[in-house]
């Protein structure tokens, strides 16, 4: 429910390209390390539930990867 809340904002678009990916404090990196080790938060599982979030999913494995580099 909050998720949707979220992503229906008008700017939720910007808001992910204005993501400051420089600074992502180490509590965020931890929480979101949880979805990435989750075997139901690989694009190939997410696309057989949701075609519009594959994209969402594929961001947030962007940024984990970012700011392990």
């Amino acid at each position: 429910d909050s998720a949707r809340k979220v992503m229906s904002r008008p700017d939720f678009i910007q808001t992910l390209r204005n993501f400051d990916k420089d600074r992502v404090p180490e509590k965020v990196l931890r929480r979101l390390k949880k979805f990435i080790d989750n075997e139901e938060f690989r694009p190939e599982a997410v696309a057989n539930v949701s075609k519009a979030c594959v994209s969402l999913c594929l961001w947030c494995r962007a940024i984990d990867n970012y700011c392990a580099v």
